[in-house]
């Protein structure tokens, strides 16, 4: 069974529901296991700031457990090897379209995370639902489908208009609404 963990945004927030946001992830895994960070939804050259700043949120949640960090290839065939050998996945946010882009060319990638506990914020969140909203061009798009729910972000910074019209579309879709910091738990 695959745990997916889907985040409202802003892990970089001193909040508890980051803590247990991270802790969570890392719950179930053993100690020295595989942790790969993703920050495709961002341009490349802020990833190594990113990975380092994860890297210490994983392991103030996680204080007893050592673990293996790796940071994802944005060569998609390493990256698949990559995402074999991991325990643990977590996409970070910023710009859902970047990490569509990169996700969508990868094989069969519902099965390579088969079985493994996959974080996404805010557009990691995003990229894993069947629609989400994007609040910053004000319409709905589409996510990879590999779950069947409606997600919007950050929403306890927009009007509740907004959200409404996710809820609307496509209703027989049930929605998820996530604020930043707080995250939904999802067994498939």
């Amino acid at each position: 069974m695959t745990t997916y963990i889907l985040h409202g945004g802003e892990t970089k927030k001193e909040s508890i529901n980051n803590d247990k946001f991270f802790k969570r992830m890392t719950i179930s895994v053993r100690d020295q296991a595989n942790i790969l960070l993703v920050y495709f939804a961002r341009k490349e050259s802020l990833w190594k700031g990113k990975f380092k700043i994860d890297k210490e949120n994983f392991n103030k949640a996680s204080k007893n457990n050592k673990f293996n960090f790796i940071l994802a290839s944005s060569d998609l065939d390493v990256f698949s090897k990559q995402v074999k050998s991991a325990d643990v996945i977590y996409m970070h946010g910023n710009k859902t379209n970047l990490l569509l882009q990169s996700l969508s060319k990868v094989r069969n990638l519902d099965d390579l995370w088969k079985n493994k506990i996959i974080g996404g914020s805010s557009a990691g969140a995003n990229v894993l639902s069947r629609f989400y909203y994007n609040f910053s061009e004000d319409k709905i798009e589409e996510g990879l489908g590999i779950l069947s729910y409606k997600v919007f972000v950050h929403s306890d910074t927009v009007s509740q208009e907004m959200i409404n019209k996710l809820r609307q579309h496509q209703n027989e879709i049930e929605t998820i609404i996530l604020p930043e910091t707080e995250f939904k738990v999802i067994r498939k």
